[in-house]
């Protein structure tokens, strides 16, 4: 796409008369929309988008009844820099209107980012976490916002206290039974030892003995939630 006023290939060589001011201009004087083809002087054009852009509004072809859009790209070597800057500003300003901004709810995170498809579930790109963008908590997993949203207000327990609960329902995490810390298994067999020193089976939550069911692995690996 080409950053320079665009001569009409039928008038080049030529002057041109401009429909906007009704003068007639040298072709390297006027503009033609890649968009629509319609051609006006740049001067024309330049004070076209700078008066759209005080009222608010897209800017489009002045030809009546053409929808087409301009764009910056298209006209930033001959329209003055200052328009330039508010006509990029107005259009970050139109498009974040258009999306939704949500932050993390993590608060060793707390990232904003821009939801362009309004979900739910959303990955945070900073410390990606999934979390609820509708309710503002991490992610609750299978039970829906209209639940979750019950829950907190029936219940009045703390939000991450219902999520953590949730997630661990939902990974089948276990409680050691002496510290009564979160505990989840990742590899090895079901025979857990906690950091507090406690041993126990990951199936069924008893302590753990050397006539229990299950063999000690030949490794395990264990992460401790909070």
């Amino acid at each position: 796409m080409s950053n320079k006023p665009s001569p009409n290939p039928e008038s080049s060589g030529s002057e041109t008369l401009c429909t906007i001011c009704t003068g007639t201009k040298s072709a390297s004087e006027m503009f033609t929309s890649t968009g629509c083809s319609h051609t006006f002087c740049a001067d024309c054009i330049s004070k076209h988008i700078a008066a759209r852009l005080e009222d608010s509004m897209a800017v489009k072809c002045p030809e009546p009844k053409c929808a087409a859009v301009l764009e910056p790209e298209m006209c930033d070597s001959f329209v003055p820099k200052e328009v330039l800057e508010r006509w990029g500003d107005a259009l970050l300003k139109a498009m974040l209107l258009k999306w939704k901004m949500v932050y993390c709810p993590f608060k060793d995170c707390l990232a904003g980012m821009v939801d362009k498809e309004d979900r739910e579930a959303v990955e945070c790109p900073k410390c990606w976490r999934m979390f609820c963008a509708k309710c503002g908590v991490g992610w609750h997993g299978d039970m829906n916002c209209t639940e979750f949203q019950r829950l907190l207000k029936n219940g009045g327990v703390d939000r991450e206290e219902v999520m953590t609960m949730k997630l661990a329902d939902e990974r089948k995490w276990k409680r050691c039974p002496h510290c009564k810390i979160l505990v989840e298994k990742i590899e090895g067999c079901l025979h857990i030892t906690c950091r507090c020193g406690s041993e126990f089976c990951y199936s069924c939550g008893a302590k753990w003995n050397g006539h229990h069911a299950c063999p000690p692995p030949a490794y395990e690996r264990t992460v401790y939630r909070r």
